[in-house]
């Protein structure tokens, strides 16, 4: 299959590698990730690296391996180290990002033929973080089902929710179901009172109409996943809206850190603009990984976007 010529969510790839699913994570582990034993990683090289040539260097010298190499999606390679080794990989001028690699898993076809898809956290299933719900792995496993069966509308179950899912060649829709906007509460931060607006889409989210620069990313992010507003931690958008139905969202993950592309995150942020009258939907949502569409009908979220099957293989 073709590549596509959209930019690709770097955190979407080691699933169809798998036969299983990727979904975002960190470009920066966080400080307590040595216990959750995480041991592979995505990672994007700069434009003047060659991964075939350059790959099992920067991964030996940073103390791990290369599992597989990537020159199609994206330049790079995926590593297998500790979290400990990213750190150290992503410090390589030549890298540019360094992400976790969480998987999603087709497990077993319900009643309706609807199929269950299990969501890994960066601890595992069990692990500390569990994933719970997964926006661009859903919509991947709507992609990998509907080549497979043939079935142009694949209905999944994330979680607790029922997916619809509508395929059109590399596009792919997905209807993420009811999003709960709350009302703006101000949280204080190191001082500082900052307004923001809850949301869930069976995950918890808080959104911050605010310029979405990577460092304003780093500071705030930590702390507001961690602050006592959120007993279960919260994934975190700082958001600027550019014009009508246009956003950029910076993205910090629950239990994963900075993330080049969040579909969950993409609605959410969106589902609070619309809510709350920043943009009217549909939106085109950009994050540092892509841009996806996200559109708000009848307070149900509907993520869509393309996605590329870049290679097969088989887990033993």
């Amino acid at each position: 299959m073709r590549p596509s010529r959209h930019p690709l969510f770097a955190a979407l790839i080691s699933v169809l590698l798998l036969l299983t699913l990727v979904a975002p994570a960190t470009a920066a582990p966080p400080a307590d990730a040595d216990e959750l034993a995480h041991d592979s990683w995505i990672v994007t090289l700069s434009a003047d690296a060659n991964p075939r040539a350059d790959a099992a260097g920067f991964a030996r010298a940073a103390g791990g391996m290369v599992g597989h190499v990537y020159t199609h999606a994206l330049n790079g390679f995926q590593f297998r180290g500790s979290a400990q080794a990213a750190a150290t990989l992503e410090r390589n001028p030549r890298v540019a990002s360094v992400q976790a690699d969480s998987p999603l898993e087709l497990t077993e076809t319900l009643p309706f033929g609807i199929e269950r898809v299990r969501a890994y956290g960066l601890g595992g299933t069990t692990g500390a973080y569990q994933a719970g719900f997964r926006g661009n792995g859903a919509r991947i496993a709507a992609c990998w089902l509907a080549r497979r069966s043939g079935v142009a509308f694949p209905r999944l179950r994330v979680g607790e929710r029922v997916l619809s899912a509508r395929v059109e060649g590399d596009e792919i829709e997905v209807d993420l179901g009811p999003a709960e906007v709350g009302r703006p509460e101000v949280l204080e931060i190191e001082g500082e009172r900052l307004e923001f607006v809850p949301v869930s889409i069976g995950n918890p989210h808080a959104v911050f109409r605010r310029e979405p620069t990577r460092d304003e990313l780093l500071r705030l992010g930590p702390l507001v996943e961690r602050h006592e507003r959120f007993p279960a931690r919260t994934n975190v958008q700082l958001v600027r809206v550019d014009g009508p139905g246009e956003l950029t969202v910076g993205v910090w993950e629950r239990g994963a850190g900075e993330t080049l592309s969040s579909g969950s995150s993409a609605a959410a942020a969106a589902a609070a603009a619309q809510a709350h009258g920043w943009s009217d939907c549909p939106i085109s949502v950009r994050l540092p990984g892509g841009t996806v569409t996200v559109d708000v009908r009848e307070n149900r979220v509907v993520l869509s976007g393309p996605v590329a099957e870049i290679a097969r293989g088989e887990t033993v």
